[in-house]
């Protein structure tokens, strides 16, 4: 593969990136931070499909282990009957490694694709509580999975690439970012120049979204029909996943709510009370395909109203299902095209991103309502998402009168 340089891991094979296509993560250091306590447990690493978990955690270990194994279960048959074996109780590990060069104690022990494995994971248990080398499990998992009960267990959240990342990615200094952070949270004027380059970026951004793989090919030439080719394959991806994960009557309707996501984006409807449709719906949320954005009908979180809005887990994964003239529509900010969607999507990747809820508002006489509510330090706040030039919203206005409670 271009750009990529084959490396052996004791018996299995794995692609690394080279160090000149590297791509800064915001989660390098909570790598680091994990190491570096000395009674760290297991690292699980949790996140979506091509998020760029093996990337992150192989890039860590690259550079702070003398020696590691990789397993992939999803590719690898003998690693994952080992593990899913009922009839054996202890001696996992030894059993996982046989017939590779011996480790030093502290080398790294990686796992990915336990979500291919349910509850209680009873093998995993007996990996972590080994003792002699530092475990780095991942999967698609969601966040009420418990993991691996009984052991002590770091989480790392990964997803795409937040519009900071993108702009690292695409040749901004991180001087550059960080002037632009001090205008935001200072509320300072920002250079107009600047302004108007950094918005430009902002739409790319919403085009490409912020898989890696996408983002790689985007910033290589910054031509999107690079970066769509790549789209086109990951939703291809996507799509075979979200059929996998479920059983044959079940995997054709998977694959139909996937691909009508896109159609759907931000449309109130009832929540799924078919088992069914909550089976798929949690089987798109842990691919990373979806997210889901549940209504309140009060500004209390508590007071949750039974419907919900469904988003795309990545903008680009919508802009390249959505096709039309995304280059022209998008990135060109067509004046004639109505992306207010798109971008309230983009501002729902972000709060689930930055690890909030996602909720939004609605009167009970539907004479109101209010795109996101997330409790911002301790304070109940409302967002209201505009994409054109009209900046007030009725709605907050209502909401501020009749609530009393919101930001």
């Amino acid at each position: 593969m271009p750009g990529f340089e084959s490396r052996r891991l004791h018996s299995f094979s794995i692609s690394i990136p080279k160090e000149s296509d590297a791509m800064d993560r915001k989660t390098a250091s909570s790598f680091a931070e994990w190491k570096r306590d000395p009674e760290h447990g297991i690292l699980l690493v949790r996140g979506g499909r091509r998020v760029g978990k093996t990337y992150s955690i192989m890039r860590f270990v690259k550079k702070s282990y003398r020696s590691y194994a990789y397993f992939d279960l999803e590719t690898d048959v003998r690693a994952r009957d080992v593990i899913t074996d009922p009839d054996l109780r202890g001696g996992v590990l030894d059993r996982l490694l046989y017939g590779t060069p011996r480790m030093a104690a502290g080398s790294a022990v990686v796992i990915e694709g336990i979500h291919l494995i349910g509850s209680p994971r009873a093998s995993l248990q007996s990996i972590a509580l080994d003792g002699r080398f530092d475990v780095i499990l991942s999967g698609s998992i969601s966040e009420d999975d418990p993991g691996i009960p009984g052991c002590q267990v770091s989480v790392i959240e990964m997803r795409g690439l937040d519009f900071e990342e993108f702009l690292w990615a695409t040749g901004f200094r991180r001087r550059h970012t960080e002037y632009l952070r001090e205008c935001v949270m200072d509320l300072k004027p920002m250079d107009k120049d600047v302004l108007a380059d950094v918005s430009e970026m902002y739409r790319e951004y919403v085009a490409v979204g912020g898989l890696p793989e996408a983002v790689r090919a985007y910033s290589r030439t910054r031509d999107y029909s690079k970066a769509s080719s790549v789209l086109k394959s990951l939703v291809s991806i996507l799509e075979e996943d979200a059929a996998g994960r479920h059983r044959k009557t079940e995997s054709l309707r998977a694959m139909m709510t996937f691909r009508s996501a896109p159609l759907r984006l931000g449309m109130e409807s009832p929540e799924p009370s078919d088992e069914k449709e909550r089976r798929i719906c949690e089987g798109l949320r842990q691919i990373g395909a979806i997210v889901v954005c549940r209504g309140l009908s009060g500004l209390s979180p508590m007071s949750e109203s039974g419907s919900c809005k469904v988003y795309m887990g990545d903008t680009g994964i919508a802009c390249a299902m959505l096709g039309g003239n995304v280059k022209g529509e998008v990135i060109g900010h067509d004046p004639s095209a109505d992306n207010g969607a798109l971008i309230e999507n983009a501002v729902a990747c972000e709060l689930r991103r930055k690890g909030y809820p996602l909720r939004f508002y609605r009167a009970p006489d539907g004479s109101s309502e209010v795109d996101f509510v997330v409790v911002i330090d301790g304070k109940v706040t409302a967002i209201e998402v505009k994409s054109g030039g009209n900046r007030r919203s009725r709605s907050l206005n209502r909401v501020f009168l009749e609530e009393g409670s919101a930001e």
